[in-house]
């Protein structure tokens, strides 16, 4: 069995300590009751350049942060780690626009994309 943790761009606004602790926390949990299980963290994705024309409570560099952290995490868990960044986003580090309606969200026929994507990546870690 796999576990795949995929907390979102909500999640960003918080406070990068506690958002971290509170995956701690989580982990610490999966990992004592699913021992035989494939655990991974997925980072969070980026945003479209568009999206951060808008005040929000993230920016490219906080999610940058983020993800570092739940790598790090993982690392410390012994849990694998899954960034589909470098699939998906520019050379600019951002989603392109084509991507996405909203700057955060994908269209649909993307979102089967990314869910191509998770799969594959459990795939080769279940071998």
């Amino acid at each position: 069995s796999c576990v795949v943790i995929n907390l979102g761009l909500n999640e960003a606004g918080y406070p990068l300590e506690s958002l971290l602790r509170a995956y701690r926390e989580l982990l610490t949990v999966v990992v004592q009751t699913q021992p035989q299980a494939v655990i991974a963290v997925h980072g969070i994705l980026a945003v479209s350049q568009r999206w951060m024309e808008f005040p929000h409570h993230a920016s490219l560099r906080k999610m940058n942060q983020i993800n570092s952290g739940l790598c790090t995490i993982a690392a410390e868990f012994r849990v694998e780690y899954l960034d589909a960044n470098p699939d998906f986003v520019g050379e600019d580090g951002y989603l392109p626009d084509e991507l996405t309606p909203d700057g955060c969200h994908f269209y649909a026929k993307h979102t089967q994309r990314w869910s191509d994507w998770i799969c594959d990546a459990i795939r080769e870690l279940d071998r």
